[in-house]
Order: C-alpha cells, then structure tokens, then sequence
C-alpha cells in the first residue's frame, strides 16, 4: 500500500496499486485525508473508545519501551531504523505538538483533538464513529453488508500484544549479543596478531 515517496510530515505516500479492499490502523489511519484523496467512494471507520482506557493501554503497549517502536535492539536492523523512523514521524503527525508519549493530559487531548479533526474532515455520509462495544451491526449496516452469525470478535487485546513484543525482542537482544560478541572476538584476535607479529 505505501512506498519510499515521502510527504512533508514524513510518513509514506501511497502507490497507485488497488489490490486492497481496505486498510486499518497504524500507519494507515495517519494516512486517511490522503486515501480519502486517492479512494474517493472509500468509507472511514473512525474506532473511539473510553480516552483514559485508551492511554492506559498505549503506554504499557505500543508506547512501552517493551515494543519495538521504542525498543533500542531493533535499531540492529534497517527494518527497525527505518520502522522507528516512521513511528516518530506518525507520533509527529497525530499529536498535538510538543506532546510526549509520557504525558498523559497532553497524549488524551491528543486523542480528542485527532477524533474532533477526522469529524471535521471527512464527510458525514463517508464516515461510522464507531466503538467496538456496539458490535456488528452499526458496522455492517455502514458497510452495507450482512451481519455475521458469529459473535463480535476480540482480538489484539494487550496480553496478546505484549507476547509478540517479547518473542521478536528475544530474537533482536540475541542478533545484538552476538554482534558484539563478534566485535570482542575480533579485538580479541586483532591484539593477539598485534602481539605476535609486530613485537
């Protein structure tokens, strides 16, 4: 869905393949004036749930230094660099500026204000402010398809979340200590030649 071209606020911009029938939060949902643009029949789910909850579960996830986002082993990888570039780019994008993640009043104003501007922006018809307590169907009926014989699912949820932090964190402390294994190996070999032939 999105390429190397970058927009002023530094997230990635949009290619012009049509294989997807939708696309849902992060980075997506810092895109969403841009794919309104792009996808002009396109329906915006704005998801709203309780503020303080909503903090309360970002700072022990995706803001935690636990994640990826924050966490410094990734940086091991261009993947991670790149990833933890877009990460401060979107925060950039999203919150009210000079907002810390640490801030709790200023990231809940954040929240607000980012729910108040896509109220404001995207037309009424285009838009289902939507929160997953209502199940499916305000959803189904927004998009104009039947309701399921199945319950409401619930996935994603922080227990969830935080296993997955933990076993990729596994694999990057590992891919660091073996780096710098190998840098003290290679100084180990380096002074043993130094020693051994130019004395």
């Amino acid at each position: 869905m999105v390429n190397d071209r970058r927009l002023p606020n530094g997230l990635c911009a949009i290619d012009g393949k049509q294989f997807y029938k939708a696309t849902l939060d992060y980075p997506a949902c810092g895109l969403y004036r841009e794919l309104m643009e792009k996808y002009p029949k396109a329906k915006v789910l704005l998801n709203v749930r309780d503020p303080e909850k909503w903090y309360d579960s970002v700072i022990d996830t995706i803001w935690s230094p636990e994640c990826p986002e924050q966490n410094w082993s990734v940086r091991i990888f261009q993947e991670g660099r790149d990833f933890q570039a877009q990460a401060r780019a979107f925060h950039k994008a999203t919150m009210l500026p000079g907002v810390e993640r640490t801030d709790r009043e200023g990231s809940i104003k954040s929240f607000k204000a980012w729910i108040e501007k896509v109220k404001e922006t995207v037309p009424a018809e285009r838009l289902l402010v939507f929160d997953v307590k209502e199940g499916w169907e305000p959803l189904c009926k927004f998009l104009e398809v039947p309701v399921p014989d199945e319950p409401f699912p619930n996935v994603n949820d922080k227990d969830e979340i935080k296993a997955s932090f933990k076993k990729l964190l596994r694999f990057t402390y590992a891919a660091n200590a073996l780096l710098f294994a190998w840098c003290v190996g290679m100084l180990v070999l380096f002074g043993w030649v130094a020693r051994k032939f130019m004395v």
